[in-house]
């Protein structure tokens, strides 16, 4: 029995390079909640924030928006950025804008 929460965060840069190991390090490391910086994913439905989180936690994630006139085809430039937030579903998470 764990009398404390194990948090934890990382800048990935790139999240789709990334998935498969974090995956594992948050079941290896036992983790409740782990905040991923620099994901670089272009929307909530992307396959590597699913990736990332292993059986028995969700996610919450903000990706970068697009600037004005900008394209996900055509501009790399705005992928840069987002967050994602993977917690044990047995967490209590309420997402709130600032």
């Amino acid at each position: 029995m764990r009398n404390s929460d194990e948090l934890g965060c990382v800048n990935v840069c790139s999240l789709s390079n990334n998935s498969a190991t974090l995956c594992h390090q948050i079941a290896e490391d036992q983790l409740d909640v782990l905040l991923v910086t620099e994901t670089w994913h272009k929307c909530s439905g992307d396959v590597v924030l699913k990736r990332a989180a292993p059986v028995g936690y969700r996610c919450l994630e903000v990706a970068r928006p697009l600037s004005d006139g900008a394209s996900v085809l055509t501009d790399r430039a705005h992928i840069q950025g987002g967050l994602e937030l993977i917690y044990r579903d047995n967490v209590k998470v309420k997402a709130r804008t600032l």
